[in-house]
């Protein structure tokens, strides 16, 4: 194995993980430099391509990020190819379709990915529940309901029971969950289930990291449902002021806030329970998807 990329993967997903992209950009791109320089380690060039493509499409930049995926697919054509390398890979596409909106393309993605997986007599049982969480986010864009929440429901019980109540996979099926429970017409019901989501990332993320952002965005627009409009800008807000130093203009996240809060009236009176309503600290004490 190569150290010194092993080093800078662990170093990538720190970053990330602390809400610097850049950094985690610059050190992931380093070391496929350092890997395409030499024989390197080709496991390992494809788990990193995967990674900057995973960075990419969170900062919009998603032509970029589809050619790191195909890039890394064309490596897995050549065996002896690793199943869980090739399933990620594939769920990775498939979020980048679900981003684009080529909803049928994200779909197929999804579930080769899961059949990819599932093939082998061994396989990540984690990684497995993170692949159907994906694709219930596809599906409910899909409009398929009914499947999206039995699978939710079914990585919720799973991810409680591996990780406990505050983890981040946590957060992002809850927050999911909460854009079902919104498309289905009940905003009360996808306010817990968001509220509770943020919480948890911000707990595990702190107050200023990127993956909040699709959450804000989705409570801020059940609190445009009950009328909670100071809510909603300050939700709105407190998104933009994550997404600005850091995405390009057209990221989905990024737009859709700034339309939102373009439409909001330019007098707001506080709310019958203002911004409490939301039920998120600011002082951090307490997850593919998009906004509603």
């Amino acid at each position: 194995m190569d150290q010194k990329a092993d080093n800078a993967l662990h170093a990538v997903r720190r970053h990330a993980a602390e809400g610097d992209y850049a950094s985690a950009v610059s050190t992931a791109a380093a070391a496929i430099e350092a890997l395409d320089a030499g024989p390197g380690d080709r496991d390992l060039l494809v788990v990193m391509l995967n990674e900057l493509g995973m960075l990419f499409k969170y900062l919009g930049r998603l032509d970029e990020a589809e050619h790191l995926y195909e890039r890394s697919l064309s490596l897995l054509s050549t065996p002896p190819t690793r199943a869980g390398d090739l399933a990620a890979v594939l769920h990775n596409q498939a979020g980048l379709a679900h981003v684009k909106r080529d909803l049928g393309r994200a779909e197929r993605l999804a579930r080769l990915g899961i059949a990819v997986r599932t093939a082998q007599p061994r396989f990540d049982r984690r990684a497995l529940v993170a692949d159907e969480a994906a694709l219930a986010a596809i599906l409910i864009d899909r409009g398929s309901w009914d499947e999206a929440e039995r699978l939710l429901e079914s990585c919720l019980d799973h991810q409680r029971r591996e990780y406990g109540p505050v983890h981040h996979e946590v957060a992002v099926t809850l927050h999911n969950l909460g854009s079902l429970l919104f498309r289905q017409g009940d905003a009360a019901a996808a306010s817990i289930a968001l509220q509770e989501s943020l919480s948890i990332k911000v707990t595990c993320l702190g107050e200023d990291h990127l993956d909040l952002t699709p959450t804000l965005y989705n409570l801020a627009s059940c609190c445009e449902a009950v009328g909670d409009l100071a809510s909603v800008r300050h939700l709105l807000t407190w998104a933009v002021s994550i997404l600005r130093p850091q995405v390009q203009s057209s990221q989905a996240t990024y737009a859709a806030c700034l339309r939102k809060l373009a439409q909001l009236p330019a007098e707001i009176p506080a709310g019958r329970n203002g911004v409490e309503r939301v039920g998120h600290d600011r002082t951090g004490v307490t997850n593919a998807s998009h906004p509603a």
